[in-house]
């Protein structure tokens, strides 16, 4: 029993960091896009990849672990990518993106813990990119790459071309 115990907790650790997983969404912050409440009926359960992971683009929502409280996952759209310059909504600064990291906010970003508040996320603390919303059966749909500018966020600067 223990050694059946233990493969089934190695196939699905390997499963959930290798392909993807389910995760349940918590919180205000990505209304409209998504809805939090409380597990199981209330909230929106999203199908995440994480084979993705390294295909996000501005635009996808994304899990990641959370910058100061790692255990916890943060579900959020990707605004900037390594070398862009956003403008922060929040306080007007300009903040350019160093290699490695990323911009997140939540759509609903006057209520969501986000790149507004901690700056800049480690690349390395995303866990995937959310494909489908799976739950409740009234809202079972797949989610199409949304541009930035279609949600209020901070304000991605164009990149010039020398």
């Amino acid at each position: 029993l223990l050694g059946e115990m233990a493969v089934t907790f190695c196939v699905t650790f390997t499963f959930v960091n290798s392909v993807g997983s389910v995760s349940i969404v918590r919180g205000r912050s990505m209304l409209p896009t998504l809805e939090g409440g409380e597990a199981p009926f209330g909230a929106d359960l999203v199908l995440v990849s994480s084979l993705a992971k390294r295909k996000c683009h501005p635009g996808d929502i994304v899990v990641c672990r959370s910058p100061i409280s790692p255990s916890v996952y943060l579900v959020k759209r990707l605004i900037a990518e390594p070398e862009d310059v956003v403008q922060n909504i929040a306080n007007g600064e300009l903040v350019a993106i160093p290699p490695g990291h990323c911009w997140i906010e939540g759509d609903n970003v006057f209520e969501s813990g986000d790149s507004t508040q901690f700056g800049p996320v480690p690349q390395g603390l995303l866990v995937g990119k959310v494909y489908a919303v799976l739950w409740p059966p009234s809202r079972l749909q797949w989610l199409t790459h949304q541009p930035v500018a279609d949600v209020p966020h901070s304000f991605r600067v164009p990149k010039r071309n020398h």
